[in-house]
């Protein structure tokens, strides 16, 4: 998942945050311009079903459809995402190798390059 995850990082979107649980996995990122979350959620999603699939010898799916996908709106909910997200490393059966965050204590809205992006359902 976490190779998934920062693939088109900087390219196809700005990565803030994440954390991978052992059924599910949390991800703070913005995507850039001309690039949609539903298409970002589906490449993700098609590659690691297709490595977890060939690993365990299965076919079919990996994934629910359904995403739950929040919009950011404003500093207060940008920091109680990344807070949930770190709490999730915390107590995540996991370990410490499945967390990620751009910038450490230093990550804000303040510092995240915004793109002219509109909120757009994932559609999954």
């Amino acid at each position: 998942m976490k190779e998934a995850l920062f693939y088109f990082h900087g390219q196809r979107y700005q990565l803030l945050a994440f954390v991978i649980m052992s059924n599910h996995v949390h991800v703070l990122l913005v995507p850039f311009e001309k690039y949609l979350l539903g298409d970002i959620l589906h490449s993700w999603k098609s590659f690691t079903a297709h490595k977890i699939n060939r690993i365990l010898g299965k076919n079919g799916s990996v994934w629910h459809k359904e995403s739950f996908d929040r919009i950011i709106r404003n500093e207060n909910h940008f920091q109680k995402v990344l807070a949930y997200i770190r709490q999730n490393a915390e107590y995540g059966p996991c370990g410490p190798d499945t967390y990620w965050n751009a910038d450490s204590d230093e990550i804000s809205s303040d510092t995240v390059t915004m793109q002219d992006t509109p909120p757009i359902g994932t559609g999954m």
